[in-house]
């Protein structure tokens, strides 16, 4: 089987979403995965965020749910780590069927709507959509192709 990193990076390359904004990687607990990527990455800060049922979906449900987050930067890219406390999210998902390791890549893009409506053309799917505690609007979105891992979309 082919490396699913290599399989990333080829398939939204062809994307045409420009630059990465941040590459995540989802941890079972973020209390050993930090020292860890800090060795890797350097400094990262740390908060836990309280996801909204009314503002969040899963595959179209209403869902909750709670992270602890961690965020750190490498060569001007934000790398972003992923610990589920309680809730089912796309993370929780992976972290069951593939264990620890990159979740997804994210872009900032302007048009969200028009480049969500574009990918679906493009055969990916919504796994999960919500709003961010700063107000923006994100997606994260599957395909086949780049299994087991996704891309999110930020409204800028």
């Amino acid at each position: 089987m082919a490396d699913p990193t290599t399989i990333l990076a080829s398939g939204v390359a062809e994307l045409g979403l420009g630059d990465v904004y941040q590459i995540s990687f989802v941890v079972a607990d973020m209390d050993v995965a930090l020292p860890v990527y800090e060795a890797m990455f350097g400094p990262f800060s740390r908060r836990d965020v309280v996801i909204s049922p009314q503002t969040s979906a899963l595959r179209g449900e209403p869902m909750g749910a709670e992270l602890s987050l961690a965020f750190g930067s490498s060569a001007g890219v934000e790398i972003e780590l992923v610990q589920v406390r309680s809730g089912e999210t796309p993370h929780s998902q992976h972290l069951r069927a593939h264990g620890e390791g990159l979740h997804h890549v994210a872009f900032k893009v302007p048009a969200f709507d028009a480049t969500i409506a574009d990918l679906r053309t493009k055969g990916f799917s919504e796994a999960w959509r919500g709003v961010s505690t700063k107000g923006n609007r994100f997606v994260y979105l599957e395909a086949p192709h780049l299994a087991p891992s996704m891309i999110e979309l930020f409204e800028v």
